[in-house]
């Protein structure tokens, strides 16, 4: 429960406003990626922008990284993230897989997904200008073919995960959340992320993954999120009569109790006045009457 105080002596009747309380509420969002994409060593000029996606290394011993990016618009621009989980699921591996651990790292600049789709060799077709391929981002070239950690990608995994089954999971990990939270505090930043596994130099740790466009295997981010709420301000005292009058912002769908104590600090605050929640926002009015030379009030919401 957050705490606004702001806290002022009435002229009109030594009484004193006191802290506000209010809940924060959260929610869960699943989100699909807006753009994803696959590199190839083995094609470094193809683009793979509009079939499934790879990752891992191929039984010939070329790489393949994947690209995959979520736009976060949906989320409120104050949400606090506390939980943010991103899976892959398998669709096909081939005979003689070799298991691996993958890993997530943040892509710092930008890149293009491309419309190519899958041909005979399942690497895709040759890339036109502004399409991503291992040897171009689209809008610019990597600094190195495939990407370069360090430059092209973050320093620092997001987070690992062995690949054993047919799903890749990255359960929430600090990581995930700080990426996650930052491109929502600056959206410019959010290029997405890439997936390659950790034993590249080993053939057959290749997968295919389903991708945006293979519907019921895309990827997914699960973004579990609160969001701070806007504490009620206790403003306008005015006495009316042998009343003192307060008033209050009420958001929609939000009930309160306004509550009052005779010193600060206390544990002894007792109720005033209960307001069951509205409709629609209004302002709300709290009335008391002058008895004590002076108190403390605080809206909260239970």
């Amino acid at each position: 429960m957050s705490t606004s105080l702001s806290r002022f002596c009435s002229a009109v009747a030594s009484t004193c406003l006191g802290a506000c309380l209010f809940s924060a509420w959260g929610d869960t969002l699943t989100l699909k990626p807006t753009a994803d994409t696959s590199l190839f060593e083995v094609s470094p000029n193809n683009n793979l922008g509009k079939a499934w996606l790879a990752a891992g290394t191929q039984r010939t011993g070329e790489r393949a990284r994947t690209l995959v990016l979520f736009d976060l618009a949906a989320l409120p621009t104050n949400a606090v993230v506390s939980s943010a989980a991103l899976t892959f699921k398998v669709v096909k591996a081939s005979s003689g897989a070799v298991n691996s651990t993958f890993e997530i790292r943040r892509v710092l600049v930008d890149w293009a997904e491309g419309t190519k789709g899958s041909t005979g060799s399942g690497t895709g077709s040759a890339a036109t200008a502004g399409e991503s391929s291992w040897n171009s981002r689209g809008p610019g070239s990597w600094t190195a073919p495939g990407g370069a950690v360090g430059s092209d990608f973050a320093t620092a995994t997001s987070a690992t995960q062995p690949l054993a089954g047919t799903s890749l999971a990255f359960a929430s990990e600090p990581g995930v959340v700080a990426d996650v939270q930052a491109w929502l505090s600056d959206p410019a930043q959010n290029h997405g992320w890439v997936l390659l596994s950790q034993a590249e130099t080993t053939p057959l740790t290749a997968r295919r993954f389903g991708s945006r466009e293979t519907a019921g295997s895309e990827p997914t981010l699960v973004v579990e999120y609160s969001v701070p709420p806007t504490p009620p301000q206790l403003v306008g005292p005015q006495k009316l009569g042998d009343q003192l009058q307060l008033q209050f912002a009420a958001e929609a769908g939000q009930g309160y109790t306004a509550e009052f104590t005779a010193a600060l600090p206390s544990a002894n605050w007792e109720v005033l006045t209960n307001f069951v929640a509205a409709g629609v926002a209004q302002t709300n009015t709290v009335l008391d009457a002058l008895t004590e030379p002076q108190r403390f009030y605080r809206v909260r919401s239970p």
